[in-house]
Order: structure tokens, then sequence, then C-alpha cells
């Protein structure tokens, strides 16, 4: 089963929350909100005690991140919110890609990495026009409420389990400070 390192953002929940649960895959599987590092990543299985000290050692040369989600950004067929400081985040998530090259961001199907928090990812010939209506609805629903702030404080590794349901397996810290 596949596993994913995220940073998990549970305070913007309230907000996102909804939305995820109708238009995000990934909410209906257990997946709470974040912002993705590196999917995929190893197999469950074949995580091994060398791969998390590496996973270890490579959180602790980055410091806590002070999160702020503000505005929102589009991939076809996803909206999502933008996490700043993303210089920050994309910092920590090339470091990651570095120490483990066999995994590449989302598989190496995309050229370069932008961090950020999926509130809707549809398919198909009307995706754009719906994605059109959420992003109103959003908007609408978080107006006076942004920006959404998150202190994360480690990087979580997420195993996709037999069942098909995403869980938090282990944490690792980021330096403080």
């Amino acid at each position: 089963m596949n596993t994913a390192l995220v940073l998990h953002v549970p305070s913007t929940e309230p907000f996102v929350g909804e939305f995820r649960a109708q238009y995000d895959p990934s909410a209906s599987d257990g997946m709470p909100a974040h912002v993705t590092l590196i999917y995929p990543f190893k197999p469950s299985g074949e995580v091994t005690s060398t791969d998390t000290k590496k996973l270890g050692e490579v959180c602790l040369r980055h410091r806590s991140l002070d999160l702020s989600f503000a505005s929102l950004g589009r991939f076809p067929g996803v909206l999502w919110l933008a996490p700043e400081p993303r210089n920050f985040i994309a910092s920590l998530a090339h470091a990651l890609a570095e120490a483990f090259p066999d995994w590449p961001f989302y598989g190496g199907t995309i050229a370069d990495f932008v961090p950020h928090l999926t509130l809707a990812h549809l398919e198909g010939p009307d995706a754009e026009v719906r994605l059109d209506q959420i992003e109103k609805a959003f908007r609408s629903a978080v107006d006076g409420h942004l920006p959404i702030h998150q202190t994360v404080f480690w990087v979580s590794l997420f195993d996709r389990s037999q069942n098909g349901r995403w869980r938090e397996v282990s944490g690792f810290p980021l330096a403080r400070g």
C-alpha cells in the first residue's frame, strides 16, 4: 500500500472539511486536511528503520512552520488553498525528494512542486464549471475567516492501510524555533 509524507493542518478542518468531504476523494478515504510533501512515497512494507532515521534527520534540518492560508489556486480539475510561506514548504519537500530520489513529487508526473491544500479534485467535461461553483461557495463560507493559521511541528507519514483508509503511522519532528 502507498504512503505519503504530509504536513497535517487540523486548524483548517472547520473551514475546509465540508468541501473536502464532498469533493476530495482522499478525504473520504480518511486523509485529513494536509499539504502533501511527497506522494506516493514508499509502499508501507518497504519503509525501513534506515528510512525513518533519514526522514528524522531531514526534518530536523528544517524549522517548525507557522503557516497561513489566505488565497485560492487552481490546477486543471483541482481547487486548492495556498499555504504561506511557500518557500519554506518547498525547501522541506525538495530536501525530502533529494534524500529519497526514487520517490519524486507525484511520482515524477509534475515538473515543479507547488504547496497546496486540496479542497476539490474533480474529473470530467464539466469539472472546471463545477470548480467555479465550489470556489464561489467556499469564498462565501470563509468570508471574514481568512487567513487560517497553523503551526506545524512535524512531518506526518500516512499509510493507506489494507482497507483503503489513510492513517497516520509516524511523525518526524521539525526543529523548534
